[in-house]
């Protein structure tokens, strides 16, 4: 599960193009 979550957090980083945004996301979850 550890492996998928990463996977789409890597995803939304590529779709977004904003490291700093999906970062916050993944410490306010």
């Amino acid at each position: 599960m550890a492996k998928f979550l990463i996977q789409d957090w890597r995803i939304e980083i590529s779709q977004k193009k904003d490291y700093a945004s999906t970062v916050n996301e993944l410490l306010i979850t």
